[in-house]
């Protein structure tokens, strides 16, 4: 295994490493070989860092105008949102408001019936047609019965619009 290790290590010393567009093979004395070269690709390299860092100085991921207008667009966003849930929760304490109406007027419906009934389950309908006969009242015979038509349905003043027949 030693063996191996140190013939890998041989390897990848003597392995070829790229300098600028040139592929060299690196050993103990290439470096001072072919100073001009390297030189070059130092010279190359550090002309290209130079125009990345510029380029990542000048490029922003967003500009303060587009930001701004991310941010005026966000704040609308929640504006409408949170002017959303207080309509939503409006909406339903309205119908919460309108159920419990609702139930209100259908308690008070049965009441005024239940009421209506009582009431007149105490009228004496026979006591009061004893009453109206021994004051000389009676019913109106078929020939005292007069009927007419109107086509206006509304309500009839006193004394207007009713036939002289």
């Amino acid at each position: 295994m030693p063996a191996d290790n140190r013939r890998m290590k041989q390897q990848a010393y003597h392995a070829p490493r790229v300098v600028g567009n040139l592929a060299l093979r690196q050993e103990a004395a290439a470096p001072e070989l072919r100073p001009d070269i390297e030189d070059e690709a130092r010279r190359r390299k550090a002309e290209i860092e130079k125009h990345v860092m510029a380029n990542r100085l000048q490029t922003r991921v967003y500009s303060r105008a587009q930001v701004l207008i991310m941010a005026a667009a966000l704040t609308l966003v929640l504006a409408i949102g949170a002017f959303y849930l207080l309509q939503l929760s409006s909406y339903r304490a309205n119908r919460l408001r309108v159920s419990s109406l609702e139930k209100q007027y259908e308690e008070l419906k049965k009441d005024n019936a239940l009421l209506t009934n009582i009431c007149e389950s105490y009228i004496d309908y026979e006591g009061i047609l004893e009453y109206a006969r021994s004051a000389g009242m009676s019913a109106p015979g078929k020939q005292q019965i007069v009927t007419y038509q109107r086509s206006n349905t509304e309500y009839v003043e006193k004394g207007g619009e009713i036939p002289n027949e």
